[in-house]
């Protein structure tokens, strides 16, 4: 009994396409170990959000922060950081995260223990790992703790994702980033231990120099007070070579600057909703397997020109798989991975030239043996 042709077409797609999910899987498989191989940290694989990000940071409408700004105590000692958390409390901020270590005593101290004694709503700082840090004179009694650690761990690491709980002396402590978002709504806000993703594009944050909130006494300048009243406000420094990470927008951003991205994403939902590895392969399978049945289409009908048609048709497919995926990206926060779809169709046309050379190859041979 002979099969039809349009069957064996469609059995040459169905074959094709499954060779060219094994072969991109491989790849995939490939290139994740070499960027583990070369990273302890898995933060180095190649991601296509990065791709996104960067589209996404060149929009020519960015958004300047209303909740959140940076209060910059760059060169500063200790007596006029603690006469800038007065001045930042004097304002009403509705949440103040210190993003500093002091790990040794100072002569300067007693005004600096007072100055965040007298600030009801700080969130003070501490590290979780292998060697904890947190500044000598913890705990303060009735203060929050925040963790800084970022989800990488070294300076080269891109940071991409934030976590949102960590477990210090057996207990649970939020992030820096969501202690404060807690303080500002007054509500728990339900996060686990996960990497979660940070969003970045777009979003501006307001720098203040220490010296633009306090005259030369140390006491609040009044007319500074517009810019802190009810917003969030992360004290820090900000050209610390040592504090600098990679993002997918920035090669180089201050840690205090990805705290505050993180409190961003958080206040806003701005969470990326990433689409299952199931969807994205079953998504690249059907997208094949139509592909290459139209290609074998075109083979029989126009020969040599409906290949050149489905080539052409290739590149478009591709243009509009990158779009679609830009789009769903930047406008709905969503990320299928097209990525496994771009790469299967390459790899399924491939494994369908070596499934006709094979065919024919062995036609060849039964010929001979004739």
């Amino acid at each position: 009994m002979k099969i039809s042709q349009s069957l064996k077409n469609w059995l040459y797609a169905l074959a094709a396409t499954v060779l060219g999910l094994v072969f991109s899987r491989i790849v995939i498989s490939g290139l994740a170990s070499i960027a583990a191989f070369s990273s302890a940290d898995d933060s180095t694989e190649i991601n296509f959000t990065d791709i996104y990000d960067k589209v996404a940071d060149r929009s020519s409408v960015r958004t300047l922060s209303d909740d959140v700004v940076i209060v910059s105590v760059d060169s500063c000692n200790r007596e006029q950081i603690a006469a800038t958390i007065d001045a930042i409390s004097f304002f009403e901020p509705s949440a103040v995260g210190l993003d500093l270590f002091f790990v040794y005593p100072s002569g300067m101290d007693e005004a600096l223990i007072e100055a965040i004694e007298g600030c009801d709503n700080i969130v003070l700082p501490v590290t979780d790992g292998e060697n904890p840090v947190k500044s000598y004179f913890y705990p303060i009694s009735g203060k929050s703790y925040g963790c800084v650690n970022m989800a990488s761990s070294a300076s080269y690491d891109i940071v991409r994702d934030y976590i949102p709980l960590f477990e210090v002396d057996s207990l649970k402590v939020p992030c820096m980033a969501l202690a404060l978002a807690q303080k500002m709504t007054g509500k728990t806000i339900d996060k686990d231990f996960r990497q979660q993703k940070i969003w970045y594009p777009a979003v501006d944050f307001e720098i203040i120099d220490y010296k633009e909130l306090i005259d030369n006494e140390g006491f609040p300048l009044l007319e500074a007070r517009d810019r802190i009243e009810g917003k969030a406000v992360l004290v820090g420094v900000v050209d610390d070579k040592s504090d600098v990470h990679r993002t997918p927008v920035k090669d180089e951003m201050p840690g205090i600057e990805i705290h505050a991205h993180i409190l961003d994403t958080i206040l806003h939902n701005k969470g990326v909703k990433e689409a299952s590895m199931l969807l994205n392969i079953v998504v690249a399978f059907l997208c094949s397997l139509l592909f290459l049945r139209l290609h074998l289409f075109f083979k029989d009908w126009l020969d040599d020109v409906g290949e050149m048609i489905m080539r052409i048709f290739l590149f478009i497919l591709i243009y509009i798989f990158l779009i679609t995926g830009a789009n769903l990206y930047i406008k709905s926060h969503c990320f299928v991975d097209f990525s496994t779809t771009l790469l299967m169709l390459g790899f399924s046309l491939t494994a369908l030239s070596i499934i006709k050379g094979s065919l024919f190859l062995i036609s060849m041979i039964k010929e001979k043996k004739k």
